[in-house]
């Protein structure tokens, strides 16, 4: 018997910083299409700043409702080391 979950393709994450009433303000990244990964790396995030987090399934039909939001900040800002260690990887 087939779970609902066979019929998702893939997962939208969307965040933006915590308190910010655009809806227009939120990045979207997407999971790739079959992926069955736990996590996801979001990129281009403010140092010691909280970000509002939600994520929605999508297959064929469309996409489903927003899981709820979570809320979570990132680590304080980077050191001369830190960004010197960014761009050379």
């Amino acid at each position: 018997m087939a779970s609902s979950s066979d019929n998702i393709a893939g997962f939208y994450i969307y965040y933006r910083p915590y308190g910010s009433s655009r809806a227009t303000e939120y990045r979207r990244r997407a999971a790739p299409a079959g992926s069955r990964s736990l996590y996801m790396m979001l990129s281009r995030l403010v140092p010691d700043t909280a970000y509002s987090i939600r994520m929605a399934a999508y297959n064929r039909f469309g996409i489903s409702d927003f899981s709820n939001t979570a809320v979570q900040k990132t680590l304080g800002t980077l050191t001369l080391f830190d960004w010197t260690f960014l761009t050379i990887v």
